[in-house]
């Protein structure tokens, strides 16, 4: 075994370099009401996943401005089937040592939820795992969904 490597689950696999954080914001549509019935429960409405709601102004998180980018002109499928574009404010985080990764994703995602005003659609978390034995690298994209209803639906796609 190699040492400061984070293996995978099954032993044979272990991840290279960074995960990617990549957040779709979406603007608050302006043309969305809450009903009275629901004031006291709701402070904003949410609607549908729209391309005209994006967010592509940088963000400010831990002191650090964090641009929208466009990784790839390819779209990813979310759990409920809705197509999001392969882009949003992207945010590296080394994968080696496990516990500073831990703590930078959850630092990562306080920062986003406490400071930012715009409401994340999905984010996209995106690790390399190279498997030595068998001479594969595999990508594996974990999409979470935060649906309008403020449910969440995770996905997971795997490409050798």
């Amino acid at each position: 075994r190699v040492h400061d490597v984070r293996w995978s689950f099954d032993h044979f696999g272990q991840s290279a370099g960074a995960s990617s954080f990549l957040q779709l914001l979406i603007i608050k549509d302006s043309e969305l009401v809450i009903p009275p019935e629901f004031e006291e429960y709701f402070d904003h409405a949410r609607g549908a996943y729209s391309a005209r709601l994006v967010r592509t102004k940088p963000v400010i998180i831990s002191d650090v401005e964090i641009n929208y980018t466009v990784i790839s002109s390819s779209w990813i499928h979310g759990n409920t089937r809705t197509s999001y574009p392969f882009a949003g404010h992207l945010s590296i985080v080394p994968l080696v040592p496990w516990e500073r990764y831990a703590s930078s994703v959850k630092i990562l995602m306080d920062e986003f939820l406490i400071k930012e005003e715009d409401d994340c659609r999905v984010m996209i978390i995106t690790t390399n795992y190279i498997y030595p034995f068998v001479k594969y690298i595999v990508t594996v994209d974990v999409i979470i969904e935060f649906l309008a209803g403020g449910l969440s639906a995770p996905r997971i796609q795997v490409r050798i």
